[in-house]
């Protein structure tokens, strides 16, 4: 009965420590021991693989950012180019009483 109830206790605190360690490898946190050198090993791999993969992918996107920043001040700065020209030629046609508002 007390070899029973002992395994139950170290079942539940290496459940506990299995979900804080999922937690931490979304979080890219540290991970803690759970001293089963399977399942320590296999944390630190899928730990080391999720890194690597969210460096990687946050390479991949700031270029595609950079572009779509590029494209949108471009866009802007078109805007901008012909609202002065539309007020220009307003200005223009209002002084010489070619334009009546």
């Amino acid at each position: 009965m007390l070899m029973i109830l002992g395994v139950k206790v170290i079942q539940m605190v290496t459940l506990s420590t299995i979900q804080t360690n999922l937690k931490n490898v979304l979080e890219g946190r540290e991970l803690q021991e759970i001293h089963h050198p399977e399942i320590d090993s296999s944390f630190r791999l899928v730990s080391e693989k999720l890194t690597y993969l969210t460096e990687k992918s946050a390479k991949v996107r700031e270029p595609c950012l950079t572009k779509m920043k590029r494209r949108l001040l471009r866009k802007s700065a078109k805007r901008v180019r012909v609202t002065c020209m539309i007020r220009s030629v307003k200005n223009f046609l209002l002084q010489y009483d070619f334009y009546q508002v």
